[in-house]
């Protein structure tokens, strides 16, 4: 009876992790969702106030670019820049190999060709991964956000 009781408790205590890792995840990706909804928002308010990605280019003299992450946010990006005509070399994504797309996906390695700019699409990167972008490619990177938000910053409400 004692063993049963210790393993009841040891597998409801399992259950319970499992339950509470399962939470976490959710809330991760519920804020993920919420912060790429914001970050959305505020591109089509660029759109609303005739501002797109290439104004930044122009104003920072910005001729050729890379996009980093080619999931949604890479996707319209890409999409964003070739509409208005903007040199994009390439595109790159850890699983490049995986993606569904008719963009020609790289991985990140030594060797990319040197860009005036790549911009990361991912959602908050950590400072490993921007720092990693700019040796395997020799270029400026610059996230998806920051761009947004200076252009916002131009926009007086």
């Amino acid at each position: 009876m004692i063993n049963g009781l210790r393993l009841f408790f040891r597998d409801a205590s399992n259950l319970y992790k499992t339950i509470n890792k399962s939470k976490r995840q959710l809330e991760r990706e519920k804020t993920k969702s919420e912060y790429k909804t914001a970050l959305l928002i505020k591109w089509m308010y660029l759109y609303h106030y005739g501002m797109t990605i290439k104004d930044w280019l122009d104003d920072t003299d910005k001729k050729t670019v890379a996009v980093y992450g080619m999931g949604d946010l890479g996707q319209l990006l890409y999409y964003e820049l070739t509409d208005k005509n903007v040199e994009v070399l390439y595109t790159v994504d850890q699983n490049y190999e995986y993606k569904n797309s008719e963009i020609q996906i790289y991985p990140l390695k030594d060797g990319l060709e040197h860009v005036d700019v790549v911009i990361v699409t991912l959602l908050k990167p950590d400072k490993g991964l921007l720092k990693e972008v700019h040796q395997k490619t020799n270029s400026s990177v610059i996230t998806l956000e920051s761009v947004i938000e200076q252009l916002i910053n131009k926009i007086h409400f």
